[in-house]
């Protein structure tokens, strides 16, 4: 059973400036959700309604399988998530990969030609 407290946090996701300071989103649709369990994203929780659970037991059963972590809730509730005017009955919530960057992975070549490109831009329309 998910805290009201919890609740909140989740749908202050809703807002851009949240969704930056947590580095996480909201990803609403049972096929959004599907392809964002299959992708690099870490899932942190997938909320569902009680109709939605109903109606689509297998998927709930093979998303527990996979050790995802499973929130039924009311309608009402998952409105307080929901971004659009008819709620899916299905959203899970992301958490953005660190992105990190290396100057190792970038050759001398690649490097000069951004120094050109920044430098002197009217050299390349010439050329």
């Amino acid at each position: 059973m998910i805290l009201k407290k919890e609740l909140q946090y989740y749908s202050s996701l809703l807002t851009k400036k949240h969704r930056r300071t947590e580095n996480k989103f909201i990803v609403e649709g049972k096929k959004s959700v599907l392809e964002g369990i299959h992708s690099k994203y870490e899932c942190e929780i997938i909320f569902v309604t009680n109709k939605f659970s109903e109606d689509n037991n297998d998927m709930i059963v093979e998303m527990t399988k996979k050790k995802k972590k499973i929130e039924i809730i009311k309608q009402k509730d998952f409105q307080k998530l929901s971004d659009t005017e008819t709620p899916p009955g299905i959203a899970a919530v992301f958490i953005k990969p660190k992105l990190e960057f290396s100057i190792d992975i970038i050759s001398d070549d690649e490097i000069l030609l951004c120094l050109i490109i920044f430098l002197t831009p009217e050299t390349l329309v010439q050329s």
